[in-house]
């Protein structure tokens, strides 16, 4: 598994390309806007499993790639289809 570091590097990257603000993306994995933002900044060390998987399936990626970057590197129209439907599935 990759540094905290890296993995926070590929959620803001991602997100970056979803365009989507971190509050938001937040929302959409239901985690705190300031537990985004640690992860994002490589504070926490330790991202649980349930909340990398949640942020992988937000963010239209496996969770190989979010957090040990093995694979190709999504493109930006599927990262922003999965945020489409993220959305989606959080206003039924």
């Amino acid at each position: 598994m990759a540094s905290p570091t890296e993995i926070g590097l590929r959620i803001a990257k991602l997100r970056t390309m979803a365009g989507v603000s971190s509050r938001e993306l937040s929302g959409l994995v239901g985690l705190s806007h300031s537990a985004l933002w640690q992860l994002e900044s490589g504070v926490i060390s330790d991202t649980r499993t349930s909340v990398a998987r949640s942020i992988a399936e937000v963010l239209g990626v496996t969770l190989d790639w979010l957090l040990a970057g093995e694979g190709d590197e999504p493109e930006a129209t599927v990262v922003q289809e999965a945020i489409v439907r993220a959305r989606a599935k959080g206003a039924a």
